[in-house]
């Protein structure tokens, strides 16, 4: 909700008794909005305040704090406000939607979704509540409805990068991976220098097997980002490839960025284990390799099943021969 520019003349009162009214809390309101508008937020929050216990039928104060506070990072105070504010004004599709932003930030999920739908109520074209909600609906598991509300979202600004990409992140969880590489690419059309979305859309291209076009993509996130994590995605095309050398370099470079990255080591442990069989199960160092990487992977994180089978089944296949 805009603010509109307010240009305050005089000093505020000093001293004297308390003043109440409708006029003393639209003044006080003005001079809450000026300390907003130049930067003084305790100022700000403090007239806000006055304003209301001034006249608590008044709206806009608290449409205010709840910006403020929502700025802040304080999320359950600007949905106590937000919450007054769908009751006061329940025509006011911001009331709706900033409400359910409040709650999506404190991860009560459930009743995000309950105030972007009453948003869409009043406007089911809103772009921010129909993205927000397809979002919403992803965190919770609900595919169908995630793609749903992405979808409309992108069909209301389809020159959005951010809506393209929601909605193919959507479109991959759901399984629907050629129609998410087209938006994944609208959207990088849009807004080339997305770390986050190529790394999804080199995720997504490796689920359909193109590990060559994953390489190229993830190249280009490596230019404005080099974390562990796009090393290891690096190896894992590589070895999709069986390009085991080039594999075992970058999660490597992974492991060297972070020593106790397990899902490298484990990588890592599956190329030397592709070598070793490759070669007819002759070298044995590479399975002992694997062994050892494993075990360390298992000392990180000591919870995974698969890794400690696997160990299991080696070592059998070790003393059985």
């Amino acid at each position: 909700m805009a603010l509109a520019a307010l240009i305050v003349g005089g000093c505020a009162q000093q001293g004297g008794p308390v003043r109440t009214g409708k006029s003393h809390a639209i003044e006080t309101y003005v001079r809450g909005v000026y300390a907003y508008q130049t930067g003084d937020q305790d100022e700000a929050v403090e007239a806000l305040k006055a304003a209301i216990q001034a006249n608590p039928s008044l709206i806009m104060p608290r449409a205010v704090l709840g910006r403020i506070y929502k700025q802040r990072g304080e999320y359950a105070t600007a949905a106590e406000y937000y919450q007054q504010l769908t009751e006061m004004d329940p025509y006011e599709i911001d009331h709706h939607y900033q409400l359910g932003v409040s709650y999506q930030m404190l991860k009560r999920l459930l009743d995000a979704a309950a105030s972007y739908r009453n948003a869409l109520k009043l406007n089911a074209n809103d772009f921010g509540s129909n993205m927000n909600l397809g979002l919403v609906h992803l965190a919770l598991g609900d595919v169908d409805n995630a793609v749903r509300y992405t979808q409309k979202a992108a069909s209301i600004r389809p020159d959005s990068a951010e809506a393209q990409a929601n909605m193919a992140v959507a479109l991959d969880s759901a399984g629907r991976y050629e129609e998410a590489e087209i938006a994944y690419r609208k959207s990088l059309d849009l807004a080339p220098k997305q770390a986050g979305t190529l790394v999804n859309y080199s995720n997504n291209l490796l689920a359909q097997q193109k590990w060559e076009e994953a390489l190229q993509v993830l190249q280009e996130a490596l230019k404005m980002e080099d974390t562990p994590y796009l090393r290891k995605r690096m190896g894992d095309a590589h070895a999709m490839g069986k390009q085991y050398d080039e594999a075992k370099q970058q999660y490597n470079l992974a492991l060297q960025k972070n020593p106790k990255y397990y899902s490298a080591m484990n990588e890592l442990g599956r190329v030397y284990i592709a070598e070793y069989q490759a070669g007819f199960e002759l070298d044995d160092e590479k399975r002992d390799m694997a062994l050892e990487l494993w075990r360390k992977s298992l000392e990180a994180n000591p919870r995974q099943p698969t890794i400690k089978l696997m160990i299991e089944d080696w070592e059998r296949r070790m003393f059985s021969r």
